[in-house]
């Protein structure tokens, strides 16, 4: 059935993610701190829901392509949960700075960025899925444990911005997750059309992501709201390609 000519599968799968889109909005006219948690807590529990879905279907699926970024997607997840906990003013971890909520940030889409690239070597290749959790595991606790033992590069210093390895970083996960995009299209016949589709505009969401994120200064500024607007869209779409 079509609605003004829009398909209204169309409709009802964009309609979550505008009543997002709608609910953040309205936050940020009176809160950023609000308006930067709603944002993150929207985006982590579509990356769980997308592990939920990867992980109980696993069985039932050959290409474990969709199981690996599942995976992945939890990890990340929970180091967008810490950086939204860090972030600046939240007071939950009060001895943080302004820079650890950007350096979690960093990890997590490096992180991120990573699976997406390791992804498609799954694609027509069974996954040991417990040990992709270890391994995913590991990675999380190194990249956090490096950021609190002052390990991790600096990436935001009061009073100046963000620093040039945060934006070089920003720069480095495109050119890595556009990589991805490339190797995933290249394993294009180990997809179903629709789900690569997704895939792909998911990976193309995130580069514009990493793109506003690289030009803010202000961790409050107008860049950083349409950053988490683009990362929830890219966070959605994975979901959908994984249903």
């Amino acid at each position: 059935m079509r609605i003004g000519g829009i398909e209204r599968g169309a409709v009802f799968t964009a309609l979550p993610l505008l009543l997002a889109f709608g609910v953040l909005y309205l936050s940020s006219l009176d809160s950023f701190q609000l308006f930067h948690t709603l944002a993150e807590l929207f985006s982590i529990v579509v990356g769980c829901g997308a592990f939920m879905v990867a992980w109980n279907t696993r069985r039932f699926s050959d290409n474990h392509y969709i199981l690996f970024v599942g995976i992945a997607y939890l990890f990340v997840g929970s180091i967008d949960l810490l950086h939204a906990l860090a972030y600046k003013g939240m007071g939950v971890f009060p001895w943080v700075s302004a820079d650890h909520p950007t350096q979690l940030w960093i990890a997590a889409r490096y992180l991120n960025a990573g699976a997406l690239l390791l992804a498609p070597v799954f694609a027509g290749r069974r996954l040991r899925p417990y040990l992709a959790m270890a391994g995913f595991a590991l990675a999380a606790a190194a990249l956090v444990g490096a950021i609190y033992a002052g390990l991790f590069p600096s990436c935001y210093q009061e009073g100046l911005g963000t620093t040039p390895f945060k934006t070089a970083s920003e720069f480095v996960v495109c050119g890595l997750t556009a990589l991805a995009m490339w190797f995933t299209h290249h394993r294009r016949a180990h997809f179903d059309p629709q789900v690569l589709r997704l895939m792909l505009l998911a990976m193309g969401a995130s580069i514009l992501t990493e793109v506003a994120f690289s030009s803010y200064d202000d961790v409050f500024g107008m860049a950083n709201q349409v950053g988490h607007y683009l990362k929830l869209l890219a966070f959605y779409l994975i979901y959908k390609a994984i249903i």
